[in-house]
């Protein structure tokens, strides 16, 4: 019987063993087919002037934003990482830093090549004044700011990191697109750009004034996605600044970082930079780019409103309303009623040719509204260079007044020394664009301003109340 007994729980124990053999082969056969049907991606990492760029940490996320794998670049910049098929955002980080955003595909049959390019690949800590007393709370406020450029993009001497000159970009790919962090003091006076930040190569986020922090290369779908993200989380707003003449892109980028945080916009602020050459001696070479920008920026005011289903407003200065007149004058693809507003502040162009194409552009845009002023010297000096033409930014006997257009006159408002950037420096001006961008109010709702009717007008205007 005792012999028996052993033969059973021999019998037993074989075949508990076999049972396990079979589970963890089929484990390691699943892992294994699991293993083959995982397709590897394949890629480089190189800078602007494709040299490879190593010891980069490349991460693969879904598209909700869960980490799926990352893999650290090799000496010739190369990676590859083993995923589902699917589609996926690769971001390239730099000492911990992000540097770049691009679409990935999986299975891909060739290479995925990713360009990256930063102001700077340091990390960049907050300053110590950032910090009010004991409390630990900042002093500043990090604005992200998205921008699509036409201009080339340049090495910065000295760092690992690229910026845009006033160069313009290959006819061919004329577009680049990314996203920058601009750091604003919280006690800033309303409108303030300090002039000491205009003048030096200064990207650390700083207490004494509007700085850039960050600048990170995007892709054009990385770059339509994430804008469509934030403007989703901000009431499906997206805030379109085209600065004007003399106004490198350093420039452009921290006006409207310091318009975002002064107006409260909580969509997505956007700027769109054209090749400006950012000097007094250079307006005549401005006015050639601005024509050269124009279907550029009609492409991506398309590209904008189609992909990211959002309320559009632009915000058009100076020169840069040239631009936005003739995009918006040609046929455009983009939904009805995508651009709920365009403003134009202090625009310089002819006075003729913005009425001439302003049944075009109400046909485009809910809402068109245009600030002007009988102090802006620099349109003044304009109208000479042009031969006495009025520009649609000046007032007094000038004042554009038509059917379909809300003008405000801002003569009366304290502005800069030229008069020309009241805009962004007038808080009374931003306290009228904060009503206007952030509640849709009309003229007549909007505090600061009185109605004006004269009979010679076809139609009312408003003025700043003193």
């Amino acid at each position: 019987m005792m012999i028996l007994n052993s033969l059973r729980r021999c019998r037993t124990q074989i075949a508990m063993a076999r049972a396990i053999a079979i589970v963890l082969v089929s484990l390691f056969c699943d892992a294994a087919a699991d293993a083959q049907v995982l397709p590897t991606i394949y890629g480089v990492v190189t800078d602007v002037e494709q040299k490879p760029v190593t010891s980069a940490v490349v991460t693969l996320f879904s598209n909700d934003g869960a980490t799926i794998a990352d893999a650290r670049t090799n000496g010739d910049g190369s990676f590859q990482l083993r995923v589902a098929d699917g589609d996926y955002v690769a971001r390239v980080s730099i000492d911990r830093i992000p540097v770049a955003d691009a679409r990935v595909q999986a299975p891909s049959a060739s290479p995925i090549r990713i360009t990256v390019g930063e102001f700077t690949a340091q990390p960049i800590p907050p300053p110590a004044e950032t910090r009010a007393g004991n409390t630990g709370e900042s002093q500043t406020q990090e604005v992200r700011v998205f921008y699509a450029t036409d201009r080339e993009r340049s090495p910065v001497p000295g760092t690992r990191g690229y910026s845009y000159t006033a160069s313009r970009s290959a006819a061919s790919d004329p577009l680049s697109f990314g996203s920058c962090l601009v750091s604003v003091p919280r006690d800033k006076r309303v409108g303030q750009l300090e002039a000491a930040s205009l003048f030096r190569f200064d990207f650390r986020g700083s207490a004494d004034g509007v700085m850039i922090s960050k600048v990170t290369l995007q892709d054009e779908a990385t770059f339509l996605r994430d804008v469509s993200t934030r403007a989703t989380v901000g009431g499906r707003k997206v805030l379109v600044f085209v600065h004007g003449y003399n106004t490198a892109f350093s420039d452009a980028c921290r006006r409207s970082g310091q318009l975002a945080y002064d107006l409260g916009f909580s969509g997505a602020p956007v700027v769109y930079s054209w090749p400006s050459r950012g000097g007094k001696a250079e307006y005549l070479a401005d006015e050639e780019s601005i024509q050269w920008t124009v279907p550029h920026l009609k492409h991506f005011l398309e590209k904008l409103a189609t992909e990211t289903g959002a309320s559009i407003q632009v915000l058009a200065h100076s020169m840069g309303s040239r631009a936005v007149v003739q995009a918006l004058a040609q046929s455009v693809s983009m939904k009805a009623g995508s651009i709920r507003d365009v403003i134009f502040a202090a625009p310089d162009l002819d006075s003729d040719v913005f009425m001439q194409n302003l049944a075009s552009m109400t046909s485009k845009a809910k809402r068109i509204t245009l600030y002007a002023s009988s102090g802006d010297k620099a349109l003044a000096a304009s109208r000479v260079i042009h031969g006495n033409t009025v520009r649609a930014g000046e007032s007094g006997n000038r004042l554009l007044v038509a059917v379909g257009l809300d003008t405000v006159d801002a003569s009366t408002v304290d502005t800069d020394f030229l008069g020309h950037s009241y805009f962004g420096d007038s808080s009374t001006v931003l306290r009228d664009l904060f009503e206007l961008i952030r509640f849709n109010a009309a003229p007549d709702d909007r505090f600061a301003l009185a109605r004006i009717e004269e009979p010679k007008r076809p139609r009312p205007y408003w003025q700043f109340r003193r």
